[in-house]
């Protein structure tokens, strides 16, 4: 790991325990999720273009309650592939839903839009880096019952060239997943 990397997931964690804190005075609670993917990425290199599916869990988030209405929430994804040889893929993004329909509710459909953050770290055999990226999403959670909800979202997100190691890439991704709301 490097350590940009060490140093954005020590803030990353020391945010969350603040969040947690905060979530846990506000009564909101917090609101975990699982999410499927269909994405598309393409990659500034010649035939660099991939489309992927990863059901059922391609990544695991926990949102944090900065106000009613805007949230913090760290999302993790962990890819393993064990084809010629292995890759490894860590996501790490750092999102801000900012809900379109007033404070969250869980009773309501609502609708979100998400700036995020995030670094995406790559290993293998014989090299490893890590690349910042950052996009944004347009959503809406659906309640199905007592604090569970659908979550659907279109997302963009630019992964930067990093340490001419890794290229820049662009990722187009279709999520759905659940929500599961603590209080």
């Amino acid at each position: 790991m490097t350590i940009q990397f060490r140093w954005a997931a020590a803030a990353v964690a020391a945010l969350c325990l603040a969040g947690t804190a905060r979530a846990q005075r506000s009564g909101t609670g917090l609101e975990i999720g699982v999410d499927a993917a269909l994405s598309h990425t393409s990659v500034d290199v010649p035939n660099g273009s991939s489309t992927g599916f990863v059901f059922p869990v391609q990544a695991v988030r926990v949102g944090f309650a900065l106000t009613p209405a805007v949230w913090l929430e760290p999302t993790l994804g962990l890819a393993t592939i064990s084809e010629h040889g292995s890759f490894t893929t860590i996501n790490f993004d750092i999102g801000l839903p900012i809900s379109l329909s007033g404070p969250v509710d869980t009773r309501i459909t609502q609708y979100f839009v998400r700036p995020l953050l995030g670094f995406r770290h790559f290993s293998n055999p014989n090299t490893s880096g890590t690349q910042t990226a950052f996009g944004a999403g347009l959503g809406m959670r659906v309640p199905l019952v007592d604090r569970l909800a659908a979550r659907f979202e279109g997302r963009y997100v630019r992964g930067l060239r990093s340490d001419g190691t890794f290229p820049a890439s662009d990722e187009f991704s279709l999520l759905a997943g659940l929500s599961f709301f603590t209080r």
